[in-house]
């Protein structure tokens, strides 16, 4: 029931491979997701905070943060408003400067 109720909108249809999608590979691997691990980092390194410091803003052990950091561990949207909060930097600044890595596929300046 719930397929058909999406397929009406296009979105995909009942085997997801009708529309001639292929499988979107993991993001956690992606070369776009290390750009959004390292503009993490250097937003960090930016406020001078060590990956203790922002844990502890955080209520989270530093091994998160450095999980984070190194790209083992998937941070979710929630997670990134916390950690953008904590690091009194905008969301939106982080995501703009990724976008520019990202669209012109190397690194973006600082």
């Amino acid at each position: 029931m719930l397929i058909q109720d999406i397929s009406r909108f296009g979105i995909f249809e009942s085997s997801g491979y009708s529309l001639g999608l292929k499988p979107v590979e993991k993001t956690i691997y992606s070369q776009a997701y290390a750009a959004f691990c390292r503009r993490l980092r250097e937003a960090r390194e930016w406020r001078d905070m060590t990956q203790a410091d922002l844990a502890k803003a955080l209520g989270r052990p530093q091994s998160f943060v450095a999980k984070v950091e190194a790209g083992e561990r998937r941070v979710d949207v929630v997670e990134f408003l916390a950690i953008a909060k904590a690091l009194k930097v905008s969301p939106e600044t982080i995501i703009a400067r990724l976008r520019a890595e990202v669209e012109s596929g190397k690194r973006a300046n600082r």
